[in-house]
Parts: structure tokens; C-alpha cells; sequence
């Protein structure tokens, strides 16, 4: 039942949540904690993303009460989070540090105040050690330092500034060299001896964070085809920024669709495959005379590019923020691509088309049709 959630099926959505609140929520705040905690004990990594998708709809419409949040708090304490998320576990379950920090920034405010002030200190330096060390490894550390530095703009008094340290010390990690400062100044001189003695992972962490951080200081020439993790890491980097400003995103558009388009590695590809639909949705002006290029993404050899592919365009053309043009016979093709997911996720898009009892989504929809017909 919890996948249907992401049903585009109005009624389908509000007969799951109509269903979810019959069987999982009572009225005795007690009683629905431990339901809710025995339900995502025993789910997978699929339910779970699915049951925080619900449970945050029914707190925000306050179909799950305050007091049923402060019973599930009741059910652990502050150091309970700290000490089970960032603790040796954490090297073992990979989703425990970064649900810890989830956990932090969904802290109330009153919550928040308490923590700081009996443990603030303890907390950031947890923080700041799980992102400038290297107690996890690579499959893990990625996806938590992500959650960490989003848990410390929510918690944190100045985050701009902590930020900021952040990626000072990442980056004099980065170097067998001392202060990041200096080191700074060599790479914006030009100084290329620097740069031998520099870790691939260590540097693709410091892009990463760098990202995050939403730093000014962005070192955009460290693209290394030779080493996809630390041209991954980069071009995270140069994405955010693109999304924060429309001139430096105009400016880089032609850079990001000859990586998205020749990029040797997939992880790449996929990923800014995602952040075009991200900056389509920031600046749909900008982005509207690349439509094509767009679509050209649907035939990624990679099938990890064309799924994701397949999702930016659904999204983007269903809540009407794409014009429908004629390149979208290049979605019907998908229809028998050769990775059914994808093939299932095309047909769910056509048929959502036609709910919607547009004449234009009618039209191009037979057009397609008939373009993908010829085609074969």
C-alpha cells in the first residue's frame, strides 16, 4: 500500500491516506507511536522513503498530533541519537548517520534551544568530525555529509560561518601542505605543483562539501575527466552554484550539457541529468532553448540516465513548467525501451496525459504515437 503515495492519481492518494490513518493512527498518542515505530522497523529501504512521505503529509494537515511526536520522542533521547547515529553503528548500517542528522534538523524549536544549550558544542563537533574525517567510508560518508551540513544550517546559530570553516579544513586536508588560506592563493595564482600532491578523494570530499557549503570560493577547473568520483564531486559544485544565480547558470549552461552529453562516466551523466531539471524549474527561460537537448537525454546508453531522464521530463511537462513540443516523440520511443521500469514509467506519463483532458497533451500524445509507429 505505502508506494502509492506517489500515485499522480488524486483519488488513489486520498484512499491511501484515508487507509493509513483507519489502520496506523489512534487516537491514544501512545498507541500510534508504536505503531508508526513497529511499521518502520519492519519496512525496507522503499517503505521507509514512502512512510516519511505520508507521515509528513498527516503532520502537516495534523492528522498525527503533537503529542504523538513527543510520545515517538519519548521512545529515545538526544543522546540516544547521537550515540546510536554517529557511533560505531553508523560504519556498519549506512543509513544511521544520515537519519541522525534528518533527525536534527526536524528538531521543534523548543527541542532545538535545549539541545544547544546542554550539548551545542558536543553536537557540532560530532558534526564537523563526520564531514572532515574519514571514519566512513566513500558509499556512506556521501549521502550522511549531505544531511550534515543540511543539519547544521538548521540548528546552528551562524551556519554561514561554521560552513565556512568546513571547507577550510577540508581543503588543507586535501594537501600535505599547512593553512587553506595560503593554499588557496596558490591554486587561484596558477601554482600547479600544488595540485600533485592532492588525494583523488580527498578532493572529490572537499567539491562535495564545497557544494554544500555554497562557498564563492568554487574551484571549477578541477573537472578531471581522469577521475570520475572527483569530476562527480565538481561538477555537484558547479551545480549548485548555477542554481543559486542566473548569470553564473547562463554562463556554464554550454558547459553542463557537453558534461551531461560526453561525460565517460554515468554517475555523472545521471546526476546532471537531475540538476537540469532542477535549474528548468529555477529559470525555465534560460533553460527553454535547450528543450532538445533536453530530450536527448532519453537515448543515454545508460539506463540510469534515461530513467532519470524519463522522471525530469514527466514532472516537469505534468505541472506544466515544459511546453509540449514535438520532440516528445522521443518519449514515446521509450515505450519499448529495453529496461522495463522505464517502459512502465512512459506509459504511466501518457496515461496521466490524458487524464488531464488537455487538447494540446491529446494531441501530441497521437502525434507521438504515430511518429513512434513509423519509427518502427
Amino acid at each position: 500500500m505505502l508506494p502509492l503515495v506517489y500515485s499522480q492519481d488524486k483519488s488513489t492518494y486520498e484512499a491511501v491516506e484515508n487507509a493509513f490513518v483507519t489502520i496506523y493512527v489512534s487516537k491514544n498518542s501512545l498507541e500510534t507511536a508504536k505503531i508508526l515505530l513497529n511499521l518502520a522497523i519492519d519496512s525496507n529501504i522503499g517503505d521507509l522513503a514512502a512512510l516519511e512521505f505520508i507521515v509528513g503529509a498527516l503532520v502537516a494537515k495534523g492528522d498525527i498530533s503533537t503529542s504523538t511526536i513527543s510520545a515517538l520522542w519519548d521512545f529515545f533521547c538526544f543522546n540516544d541519537i547521537i550515540v546510536i547515529g554517529f557511533g560505531h553503528w553508523a560504519k556498519v548500517d549506512p543509513l544511521l548517520a544520515r537519519t541522525a542528522c534528518i533527525a536534527l534538523q526536524r528538531l521543534s524549536e523548543a527541542d532545538r534551544k535545549k539541545l544547544l544549550s546542554s550539548n551545542g558544542t558536543w553536537i557540532f563537533g560530532i558534526l564537523e568530525s563526520l564531514i572532515t574525517s574519514f571514519s566512513l567510508p566513500d558509499n556512506i560518508w556521501y549521502a550522511a555529509a549531505d544531511k550534515a551540513i543540511g543539519a547544521i544550517y538548521a540548528i546552528h546559530p551562524t551556519p554561514e560561518t561554521f560552513a565556512s570553516d568546513l571547507v577550510k579544513k577540508s581543503l588543507s586536508s586535501v594537501f600535505d601542505c599547512g593553512g587553506g588560506d595560503k593554499l588557496q592563493n596558490d591554486i587561484e595564482d596558477g601554482c600547479s605543483s600544488v595540485l600533485l600532491t592532492a588525494h583523488v578523494t580527498k578532493l572529490s570530499r572537499y567539491l562535495f562539501i564545497l557544494g554544500l557549503a555554497a562557498s564563492e570560493d568554487a574551484i571549477l577547473d578541477l573537472l578531471s575527466e581522469r577521475y570520475p568520483e572527483l569530476q562527480a564531486s565538481g561538477m555537484l559544485a558547479l551545480c549548485r552554484f548555477m542554481i543559486i544565480d542566473a548569470n553564473f547558470c547562463e554562463a556554464n549552461l554550454q558547459l553542463l550539457f557537453t558534461v551531461v552529453e560526453n561525460a565517460p562516466s554515468e554517475t555523472v551523466r545521471s546526476y546532471c541529468t537531475i540538476v537540469l531539471g532542477d535549474l528548468a524549474v529555477r529559470f525555465p527561460n534560460l533553460l527553454g532553448p535547450w528543450t532538445e537537448n533536453m530530450y536527448a537525454r532519453l537515448q543515454d546508453s545508460s539506463v540510469s540516465v534515461r530513467k532519470n531522464a524519463v522522471l525530469v521530463l514527466s514532472h516537469l511537462i505534468l505541472n506544466d513548467m515544459m511546453k509540449v513540443k514535438g520532440y516528445i516523440n522521443e518519449m514515446a520511443m521509450r515505450l519499448e525501451d529495453e529496461d522495463e521500469r522505464i517502459s512502465n514509467l512512459v506509459k504511466l506519463f501518457f496515461m496521466t496525459c490524458l487524464r488531464k483532458e488537455a487538447i494540446q497533451y491529446i494531441i501530441y500524445f497521437q502525434i507521438s504515437l504515430a511518429n513512434y509507429v513509423t519509427r518502427i
